[in-house]
């Protein structure tokens, strides 16, 4: 299953930029990417946190 997460997220442009910053890895960056998805639907930043819990 590693491997899996690992090869998804080296295959998503949005999940290898996320990468970039330290602390964040392959499953964070897949949650993060499957969580929000589409970043337009927001108004703006602060509207992300009521969705998240």
């Amino acid at each position: 299953m590693h491997k899996k997460v690992l090869d998804i997220s080296r295959n998503d442009e949005m999940c290898w930029l996320l990468m970039t910053i330290p602390g964040v890895g392959p499953v964070v960056s897949l949650a993060f990417t499957s969580t929000i998805h589409i970043p337009q639907r927001f108004k703006n930043s602060k509207a992300v946190g009521p969705i998240l819990g």
